[in-house]
């Protein structure tokens, strides 16, 4: 196959396609920034590209709540499964607190009001 070269392990037996793109950010200095996926389906770049940006979407909506009301990058929590288990109870809090419709403030607000 055309991509062996990518996975010589053959750890990726499902390995149809590797992209590339570049982002661009134009806020303060302006910035560009390589990424490069891989992916188990063929996609035509419209395809891929609207994949790409419904992950990062949600990725980017879910850890801004947990950096702003958990402050999550700042724990230093790394020994055994600690992080991940901390990770799955935030992501659980966060559920529990966005449900919350009793009153109008954020999710930060709600995380000290129950704590």
């Amino acid at each position: 196959e055309e991509l062996a070269y990518m996975d010589p392990a053959g750890e990726w037996p499902q390995l149809s396609s590797v992209s590339q793109v570049s982002y661009e950010r134009q806020a303060g200095v302006g910035t560009t920034e390589q990424r490069y996926y891989i992916c188990s389906r063929r996609l035509t770049a419209e395809e891929f590209l609207e994949s790409a940006r419904a992950h990062w979407g949600i990725e980017n909506q879910l850890h801004w709540a947990l950096v702003v009301a958990f402050d999550e990058d700042h724990c230093r929590v790394r020994t055994g499964n600690a992080a991940g288990n901390l990770s799955v109870v935030r992501q659980m809090a966060l559920n529990l607190l966005s449900r919350d419709t009793t009153r109008k403030v954020g999710i930060k607000a709600n995380r000290k009001r129950a704590g």
